[in-house]
């Protein structure tokens, strides 16, 4: 539970201290396509949807399909569809679709509007830069009396070419004669590289019950290329090394194992909003040839309000060897809830 306390903490701390910066004044313009246009603060770009924060308004989700230029004065990091990273600011180019870009030389160049896939406000406070989910779900079978709670958090902060986050989950199960619990967390860094390429590393600490595992400590480091990055989806796989250790009551085993793995992730815009997440990952053994473990998440957002969205995941954990020699070799859950974003 104290990964729990944790994350309420964080999240405690970021709703507090979460004020107008004078240097990063509402002075952002977004022009439609309609010829309308809205003043604000354009905080970023994301899943196709840009994040505008209006005095009156509240934080505003704007299509970006439906924008036809922009004026943004504050610094950010853009990322395009071929994965070149740029730095500047936004102005109109009095062309449909396509923007000048200044950097922080004062060089100019145009840009495309729809060649732009992610956009970052450069924040100059470490609060400022931080993001995060909350989410909860539960699960009853009425026919074999199991019930299911999980509770997951997530804190990220990002830099200009890093992204650290935070994470912890846990999943309890009660079939009505005793309660088995599945938790993970960890700290992960993820280094954005030109050309779709990204670099990787996490710690991550593991228990199992279900497999008999008191604890699993790792540390993962790896590569990864986005194959298709656009507004609508995104798929991504890569590759690397994970170098963990074992407790299982009396039993200690340090393992060497390759890591493989894939991310999906689906954008439905239309109202209501709908995102679909998958990623799984793959760990043969190297060092106990024949040991094979694999760990699948995937999860449909449905957006109930802004930031506020009814979640529907499944986990499944295979272990073909589990270091407790149980012969047990899957666990899997489903659960419905509820994730906020913050």
């Amino acid at each position: 539970m104290k990964g729990f306390l944790l994350f309420i903490i964080l999240f405690f701390l970021a709703v507090s201290f979460e004020s107008v910066n004078a240097a990063s004044s509402k002075i952002d313009t977004v022009y439609f396509q309609q010829g309308d246009r809205l003043t604000g603060e354009v905080m970023s770009l994301n899943k196709g949807i840009l994040k505008l924060k209006t005095d009156d308004g509240g934080t505003v989700s704007i299509e970006w399909k439906n924008i036809d230029s922009l004026f943004i004065l504050n610094p950010l990091r853009i990322i395009k569809h071929n994965g070149g990273i740029l730095y500047g600011q936004l102005y109109p180019s009095g062309k449909k679709g396509v923007c000048i870009l200044q950097n922080e030389n004062g060089e100019t160049s145009t840009i495309e509007l729809q060649s732009i896939v992610e956009l970052i406000k450069l924040e100059k406070r470490i609060l400022d830069r931080l993001t995060g989910t909350l989410s909860a779900g539960f699960s009853f079978i009425k026919a074999t009396k199991v019930s299911q709670l999980d509770f997951s958090g997530n804190v990220e902060y990002k830099g200009e070419k890093t992204i650290f986050s935070v994470n912890y989950n846990i999943v309890l199960t009660d079939d009505g004669e005793s309660t088995t619990q599945r938790q993970t967390g960890g700290a992960s860094f993820d280094r954005i590289l030109p050309n779709n390429w990204s670099a990787l590393g996490k710690l991550l600490a593991e228990s199992n019950s279900e497999f008999q595992l008191d604890l699993r400590t790792s540390i993962l480091a790896g590569v990864s290329y986005n194959f298709i990055r656009s507004n609508s989806q995104i798929l991504q796989a890569g590759g690397g090394i994970s170098l963990n250790r074992e407790f299982s009551g009396d039993l200690a085993q340090n393992n060497i194992e390759a890591l493989i793995g894939a991310k999906y992730s689906l954008f439905i815009l239309e109202s209501p909003k709908i995102s679909y997440d998958f990623d799984g990952y793959l760990f043969p053994s190297l060092n106990h040839f024949g040991r094979i473990r694999s760990e699948i998440n995937t999860a449909l957002n449905w957006e109930i309000f802004n930031d506020f969205y009814l979640k529907g995941s499944l986990f499944y954990s295979f272990d073909n060897e589990p270091l407790s020699g149980v012969d047990l070799h899957t666990d899997w859950g489903t659960s419905l809830g509820v994730e906020f974003k913050f």
